[in-house]
């Protein structure tokens, strides 16, 4: 029998290291798009891992307008997931045996600051999925790993979970439906999940 609570993952720097094929993956989108050859190093990834999409975006192309480094960032995110999926990362040591154990016991799931697919690729390229019960990421709510970290916590508080136990559906279809049947409307549930005040 599981625990009645999850263990929450964040991905780059916990699981594993895709530094070497995030870096190709932009570099190659960057010399098709801009024909920036090599434009980006390790140095420059190494300072935007974890952040925020738009703050990537600004530490990227701090000449370009705010428009054409957004164009540009997803053009990045979105070849990266396909050359993730394909190539994936390094996973630490003894990731995927830990995570065996402790899905025996645990829910686990992925909150990340990561575009959405991400946790995909990564799921692809080395098997995962089968450990984890959900993920959240910044690209499905445009919140921060923190924010996303408080949405769950704040549905407990709410009474719409007794747990922070993610389940098979994604958390969008569970707040959904949960708050359907507690009379909330739809663009109350919309409300609740882009509002900063959870």
């Amino acid at each position: 029998m599981k625990n009645d609570f999850c263990l929450i993952f964040d991905m780059d720097g916990t699981l594993w290291d895709a530094t070497g094929s995030i870096l190709n993956s932009a570099n190659e989108v960057l010399e098709k798009e801009k024909g920036w050859k090599d434009y980006l190093d390790l140095d420059t990834l190494s300072r935007v891992m974890g952040l925020e999409i738009e703050e990537i975006a600004n530490i990227y192309f701090p000449e370009l307008e705010q428009e054409e480094k957004m164009d540009l960032i997803y053009k990045v995110m979105d070849n990266e997931n396909l050359y993730l999926s394909k190539h994936g990362g390094i996973l630490y040591p003894n990731v995927e045996s830990t995570l065996q154990i402790l899905s025996q016991k645990y829910d686990l799931m992925i909150v990340t600051n990561a575009q959405e697919g991400y946790t995909d690729a990564m799921y692809q390229s080395h098997g995962l999925k089968k450990y984890f019960t959900d993920e959240l990421t910044y690209g499905e709510t445009m919140k921060p790993k923190g924010q996303n970290i408080s949405l769950i916590k704040r549905l407990i508080i709410l009474g719409i979970r007794k747990k922070i136990k993610m389940l098979a559906n994604s958390l969008r279809f569970l707040l959904c439906m949960q708050a359907m049947a507690l009379g909330m409307s739809k663009i109350m549930i919309k409300r609740l999940i882009h509002s900063k005040n959870y």
